[in-house]
C-alpha cells in the first residue's frame, strides 16, 4: 500500500520539478499529497482507525509525522541533488529513508492495536 503513496510522491516531485518549481516547494507538496492519499488507504485496508485516539487526536498525531517526515523528505531530496544524483534518484532515496519511519509511526503510535 505504502508503494501507492511513493508512486505519487515521485510523479508530482519530478512534474513539479521538471517545470522549474523550485525544491522548496515540489518535494513538500509531493510529500503531502502523497501523505494524504497513505492515510485514506491506512485507514481504510491497513490499520483500525481510532482505537487508542480520537478523531482530532488521531489526525493531529498523523500530521505532527506528516510534518516531521516530510522535513527530513525536503532535506533528503535536497541532499541528494545538490550531491550530484538525478532528481528522481534523489526522490527515491529520500521516500525510501521514510518509508520505515513512516510506517512503524502508524503501526505503533498513530494506529495502535489494542492488546
Amino acid at each position: 500500500m505504502g508503494g501507492i503513496s511513493a508512486i505519487v510522491n515521485l510523479l508530482i516531485f519530478m512534474a513539479l520539478y521538471s517545470n522549474e518549481v523550485s525544491i522548496n516547494i515540489a518535494a513538500p507538496v509531493a510529500f503531502i499529497s502523497a501523505a494524504y492519499i497513505n492515510y485514506l488507504i491506512a485507514t481504510r485496508f491497513l490499520f483500525r482507525s481510532h482505537v487508542r485516539w480520537g478523531k482530532f487526536s488521531q489526525l493531529a498525531l498523523y500530521l505532527l509525522v506528516v510534518i516531521l517526515v516530510g522535513t527530513a523528505d525536503l532535506y533528503l531530496t535536497r541532499y541528494f541533488i545538490h550531491g550530484g544524483f538525478a532528481p528522481v534518484w534523489s526522490k527515491l532515496f529520500a521516500t525510501a529513508s521514510a518509508f520505515l519511519l513512516n510506517f512503524l509511526s502508524r503501526k505503533y503510535i498513530i494506529f495502535p492495536e489494542r492488546h
